[in-house]
């Protein structure tokens, strides 16, 4: 009888501990779900200071959203091939180089397209480089004066930050500039801006007494033949002495039409 009930003793003491190692484990579990968020937080080595040269038009914000960095990171896990790799998706950016200075330290190094003009669409200007790019909006407290402007009258919808602009006239002015440029330097600063619209393009020089009508083309071939025209009707003293007067320029055909018109003067 007293062998039955130390029997049915040690029975009940192993029930009971087994019972509470089941509580102790369950509320282990529960401690341990409250722990691991909190220590999943926890960055080893964080970045926490993020160096950038280079950039003038992609802003540091966009650069650090790029790069995965605009959330806390580990220098340790940091991937330069990968942050490269982002930011040259951006055609704005032409070459980056990245360096880790530890123990939390990241420089980047960028080189953008340079600005080559400016493109005016629905009241805002943006600078844009030679193969089309739009690079940012021309701020407000900007005072850079930039030849010659492109001034778009239609299919504003096509002027997209870091997409380039994909208007065929455009890209036809900017590879006739980019080319004039290199071999006349000097008549380039004398082109004062484009107009672009449905119809075509137009131009006007500095001085605001030409304005000149390429049609639905603008290449270097015509800006070349412009700048001989120019110097014809100077040296024949055509446009001399008339201050009161725009000579409008047709160069739409084969021939260029020449003919004179009234200036007209605001109030």
């Amino acid at each position: 009888m007293i062998k039955e009930c130390e029997r049915n003793g040690i029975k009940s003491r192993k029930v009971l501990r087994a019972v509470l190692l089941l509580v102790i484990g369950l509320l282990f579990i529960l401690a341990l779900l409250r722990i691991v968020p909190a220590v999943q937080k926890i960055t080893v080595m964080p970045v926490r200071t993020v160096q950038i040269y280079g950039n003038e038009h992609v802003t540091k914000g966009e650069i650090a959203q790029k790069i995965g960095i605009d959330v806390p990171s580990s220098i340790l896990t940091f991937s330069r091939k990968h942050a490269r790799s982002a930011l040259l998706e951006d055609n704005r950016i032409l070459s980056v180089e990245t360096a880790k200075l530890y123990p939390d330290t990241l420089r980047i190094f960028i080189r953008e397209k340079p600005a080559f003009s400016v493109i005016e669409a629905a009241g805002s200007a943006y600078w844009i480089s030679a193969d089309g790019t739009v690079l940012s909006e021309v701020g407000e407290s900007d005072v850079k004066v930039w030849y010659p402007r492109i001034t778009l009258k239609s299919n504003n919808d096509d002027i997209k930050i870091g997409i380039p602009v994909t208007s065929y006239l455009v890209q036809d002015i900017l590879h006739a500039l980019e080319d004039i440029g290199r071999k006349e330097p000097d008549f380039l600063s004398r082109i004062s801006s484009f107009t672009v619209n449905e119809e075509g393009a137009q131009v006007r020089l500095e001085d605001d007494r030409f304005d000149v009508w390429f049609g639905t083309s603008v290449t270097a071939l015509k800006l070349e033949r412009l700048r001989a025209l120019l110097a014809v009707l100077k040296s024949e003293s055509l446009v001399a002495g008339s201050q009161a007067k725009t000579v409008e320029i047709d160069m739409s055909a084969t021939y260029a039409a020449v003919r004179m018109r009234e200036m007209n003067y605001e109030p």
